[in-house]
């Protein structure tokens, strides 16, 4: 066996600095991602003390019965989608949704109820990562480290700054109707990615594997259409876009998104045009829906004033941190990023569209739980649009390019349509060095490449952890051809010159200064929120932990069990309860009435078999 060529010292040199390079990216997402869990610990330790409130009794009441009544699982099965189609004719059309709503965890018993905040926080988390994975992995051929950083980074944003916290994932009827399908169209949009692509990081997707995707793909969709209208809106509205687009470029691939497109408008017609729809405008809003024309023309302004205010010092913070090193991954990365004012303009009309269902009924913007998920989308087209147009910068400004340590691809080989480093076939965020030897043509075959397409001809290239190529020795007389560069249409270009290795060396050195400053500034605002008592519920998680360690939740959650051991040990049909005093702002939606003219009161009095449960004020 032929020894392998010495890698010369420029070369050596140059994978230390991109190695340098990587363990910068790594720090910064260990970070992060110790910031995240740091933050969840208290959001998942506080879900022990949440109760449940309003209309997880209105919607769940039957269930319980019928577990009450020794139904077991086919009884509690049976229940639900009895109330799916009372409620289908009677109120609203949100099949699926509805569904979920009546298997809330607090039928088979109150001490159960957290677990669905828990769940809901864990399905937020995997599908965020599972998209960020296609699109920054897979798609933008990224380091396994920047995706967990950008991750990390939209996550912290998701979860520390919503609207309405207890919304958001502690109170299970809105957390499951909004957070839930939010975080089912993640999933939806990473399966049409993967589609689209037609490749997963094992190679290219086999017709089984592909019609299985479609299948599932068209089954989140019917459950999509089937849940909250904002979602339900964007949704089909981004699916139809991807499915035009999918037809005009790839047709064959673009086909296998019909069957979810169909079922999605299906579906969405369906919810809309329920009975009960009607049935609850004329009841909820009488005089409140506005007209097609002020409908739009609010969205449109919603969605600039809403631009404004949800653009604070904490986004801004984690775009700074983590844009770098995506605008470096889409410098060397193998799309051209065209049109970014026609990919701006479709992120903002699609944020636009989310104000819509709220205004044509409601004449409003909506309440806390709406926003929550408008909040979650903003997030998402925010770094999606900045990452674009950072791609598109520094492809049209070499300048700016160079500014990354690379040369915004100028000098790579087409990789065929599957989106990774061009000139890296082991690309997609494996970290180590891979070595070709002289005149091979073969790629890695983990990414699927044929052989002597998007392989370079190159001797003992050494890729870095991010699978971009730092260094190749000169071998074509040893391997009898020459390399020649080419952009992804196959055109033969001329290499730019690239930075001296000192300028390189000071960048990366500038790189890690610019970091350190932006983490120092993250966390100094951080404890400035935490330590000032006006702004102590700011963030979610300081919240939480303050009604932790205070013994707030603590204390709200003896209330909530005193007033459930006095219900059930009262032989009366009729009850009175005191108010609850203690109001964790993460766990607390609010509590009963003082007379039985609420749907809150009486079906807290169904749920336990009493005619009546009323509050009054004890400390009187």
């Amino acid at each position: 066996m032929s020894p392998l060529p010495e890698v010369p010292r420029q070369t050596a040199r140059a994978a230390r600095r991109v190695l340098g390079r990587a363990a910068l990216e790594r720090v910064l997402a260990v970070v992060l991602v110790a910031l995240l869990v740091a933050a969840l610990v208290p959001m998942v330790a506080i879900s022990a003390f949440d109760h449940s409130y309003a209309d997880d009794w209105h919607y769940a009441v039957d269930v319980h019965l019928a577990l009450e009544a020794g139904g077991g699982l086919i009884g509690a099965l049976q229940a639900a989608l009895a109330e799916v189609a009372n409620t289908f004719m009677s109120w609203q059309g949100t099949y699926s949704a509805i569904f979920l709503m009546a298997l809330e965890p607090g039928v088979w018993g109150e001490s159960f109820y957290g677990l669905g905040a828990v769940a809901i926080m864990g399905i937020l988390v995997a599908s965020t990562l599972y998209v960020s994975h296609i699109l920054v992995c897979e798609v933008l051929g990224a380091s396994r480290s920047v995706w967990l950083a950008t991750a990390a980074a939209v996550l912290l944003l998701q979860t520390q700054l919503l609207p309405s916290p207890v919304e958001g994932f502690w109170w299970y009827n809105s957390a499951v109707y909004y957070t839930f399908y939010h975080a089912l169209l993640l999933v939806m949009a990473a399966l049409v990615i993967r589609i689209l692509l037609g490749r997963t990081r094992r190679g290219a997707l086999s017709r089984p594997g592909m019609v299985a995707r479609a299948a599932v793909l068209a089954l989140l969709a019917f459950v999509v259409a089937g849940g909250n209208f904002v979602t339900a809106l964007v949704g089909v509205l981004a699916l139809a876009g991807a499915t035009v687009a999918g037809v005009l470029h790839r047709s064959r691939r673009g086909l296998a998104l019909v069957p979810a497109l169909l079922a999605f408008v299906g579906g969405f017609a369906a919810s809309m045009a329920a009975p009960g729809n009607a049935v609850r405008q004329a009841t909820q809003f009488p005089t409140d829906a506005l007209g097609p024309v002020a409908t739009i023309a609010k969205s449109v302004l919603a969605g600039g004033e809403y631009l404004v205010l949800w653009t604070n010092g904490l986004l801004v913070l984690m775009l700074a941190l983590v844009l770098p090193l995506l605008a470096r991954a889409a410098a060397r990365s193998r799309w051209s990023f065209r049109l970014p004012g026609l990919v701006l303009a479709g992120a903002f009309a699609l944020f636009m569209a989310s104000f819509t269902p709220t205004f044509y009924s409601m004449g409003s913007v909506g309440p806390g739980r709406v926003q929550n998920i408008r909040y979650d989308l903003f997030v998402l087209l925010v770094f999606g649009c900045a990452n674009y147009l950072a791609g598109w910068c520094v492809r049209r400004w070499p300048q700016v390019s160079s500014l990354f340590g690379c040369a915004a691809g100028k000098e790579r080989v087409a990789a065929g349509s599957y989106g990774a480093h061009a000139a890296a076939p082991c690309a997609g965020g494996r970290s180590g060095v891979c070595v070709a030897a002289c005149g091979t043509t073969a790629a890695c075959p983990s990414d699927g490449l044929a052989s002597g397409v998007g392989a370079p001809d190159v001797a003992a290239s050494v890729y870095s952890p991010d699978g971009s190529v730092v260094g190749a020795p000169d071998c074509n007389a040893a391997a009898g051809s020459t390399a020649v560069p080419v952009r992804s249409d196959d055109r033969a270009l001329s290499s730019p010159k690239e930075p001296s290795m000192p300028a390189r060396s000071h960048r990366v050195r500038a790189l890690a200064v610019y970091t350190a400053v932006l983490l120092g500034v993250l966390a100094l605002s951080v404890t400035a929120l935490a330590l000032d008592t006006r702004h102590v519920n700011d963030l979610v998680a300081i919240s939480a932990t303050r009604s932790l360690v205070s013994g707030e939740a603590a204390e709200y959650d003896r209330q909530v069990h005193a007033r459930i051991e006095r219900i059930e040990g009262a032989d009366a049909l009729t009850v009175e309860v005191p108010y609850i005093t203690t109001a964790p702002k993460v766990l607390f939606m609010g509590d009963i009435r003082d007379n039985m003219d609420t749907y809150i009161n009486f079906r807290l009095a169904q749920w336990y078999g009493k005619d009546a449960i009323t509050a009054y004020h004890g400390q009187l």
